[in-house]
């Protein structure tokens, strides 16, 4: 694949994944409504990068200590299902299992948002979808808040 290709399929993920969030619920936080978006991706990796806005959960805070675990399942769920659907042709799935967990670390003072990672790992029609999301500090990703583990069943075509 030559280096135009491989960016043109990077810049059609991305769009693709940004449709596909654009027309689910955009109250999908429930008593929250942070801004996300898609800032990147690699159609290679089946990967997406969504910059989250910490804003609503900081609130008037400096910062915070630790990510909210709801929070967390909730992001992860619905852009983990982004890049399953937007890497699979945008097949429809439901989720079976949806692991979270946050780390030890805390988050430095003054950050008011983290990039979450999101790559299909399974989603071709042969296996079950599936995906994984890592909450990094947008600075320097080798600080990681939280994993997420997402694994879902294929909806039945009608």
């Amino acid at each position: 694949m030559t280096a135009d290709s491989s960016l043109r399929k990077d810049r059609e993920l991305m769009q693709l994944a940004s449709e596909e969030a654009s027309q689910k619920r955009s109250h999908y936080y429930y008593s929250m409504d942070p801004q996300a978006r898609v800032i990147g991706a690699s159609a290679e990796r089946s990967e997406i990068t969504v910059e989250l806005s910490l804003d609503q959960q900081c609130g008037d805070q400096s910062a915070l200590i630790q990510l909210d675990e709801g929070m967390v399942a909730t992001a992860a769920d619905f852009w983990t299902s982004v890049v399953i659907s937007a890497v699979s042709g945008g097949r429809q799935s439901v989720t079976t299992s949806l692991t979270v967990q946050t780390t030890r670390a805390r988050v430095r003072q003054g950050v008011r948002s983290v990039r979450v990672v999101c790559r299909a790992t399974s989603a071709d029609e042969s296996a079950a979808p599936a995906a994984s999301a890592m909450f990094v500090d947008p600075e320097d990703p080798e600080i990681v808040y939280a994993t997420v583990l997402h694994s879902k069943a294929w909806k039945k075509s009608t």
